[in-house]
């Protein structure tokens, strides 16, 4: 639920009938999603310290 300053990279994230890949939890802080999945399939959790740097 929680976590700073994490990094996930490089990865490949394939999950059919989804709308969201990756989720961050709003009370974690500055993670960073690196080449692993398009925009739209990304969310911050509300809070604009996560990023996703995109594919």
């Amino acid at each position: 639920m929680r976590g700073d300053y994490n990094r996930i990279a490089n990865n490949v994230i394939t999950i059919p009938d989804t709308v969201s890949k990756v989720v961050i939890n709003g009370a974690a802080n500055n993670n960073w999603v690196v080449y692993s999945t398009e925009g739209f399939a990304f969310q911050d959790g509300g809070n604009q310290s996560n990023k996703n740097i995109g594919i």
